[in-house]
């Protein structure tokens, strides 16, 4: 039997052991601020989630307004005519997806303005991205008035976790300097 060890160097333990606390910090404050009522209406006295709501609603508007399709929207509700809609609740905003990002980076080495300018982008892709989930899910209840549900299930995770991972590995291998 071939008897193998593997050696890891100290830099590599430190480095992952930096990632795994990175990682559990951005969990820790995203849930605080997507679970946590205290929090929530912090950020609801801020009027972050209004703002964003109402983002998102333009948004849908006016995607569907270029093809025609007409829609109606009140508050936090959207929908393309003769389908059961969709509301916007303070999950749906992102920000939990935002939230991860942000902190994983902010704790990552590298330069401040650089990782300002990084989080800025990632964010702003972030949202262009929630934009498209939101969009797929009201065209899919569009074209087969069912609830969509099961598939905001499967398609949220698909969408922005996968970015996000992306993002930090990308920072990671190119601007994340000591």
């Amino acid at each position: 039997m071939l008897n193998t060890k593997i050696k890891i160097s100290e830099k590599i333990k430190r480095e992952i052991v930096r990632y795994a606390v990175s990682f559990f910090f951005a969990w820790l404050i995203s849930s605080l601020i997507s679970d946590f009522p205290f929090f929530i209406k912090k950020i609801k006295t801020l009027n972050i989630d209004t703002l964003l709501t109402e983002y998102y609603i333009y948004i849908l508007d006016s995607f569907f307004s270029l093809f025609n399709i007409n829609t109606y929207s009140n508050s936090n509700f959207f929908m393309i005519i003769n389908t059961k809609g969709i509301q916007l609740t303070y999950g749906c905003l992102g920000l939990r997806e935002f939230a991860i990002f942000i902190i994983f980076i902010f704790l990552q080495y590298g330069k401040l303005k650089i990782k300002i300018i990084y989080i800025t982008v990632g964010t702003i892709i972030l949202l262009l991205l929630n934009n498209i989930r939101l969009i797929i899910l009201s065209y899919i209840q569009y074209i087969s008035d069912k609830d969509i549900q099961q598939i905001h299930d499967i398609i949220s995770p698909i969408i922005m976790y996968p970015t996000i991972l992306f993002l930090w590995f990308l920072w990671l291998n190119k601007y994340s300097k000591k």
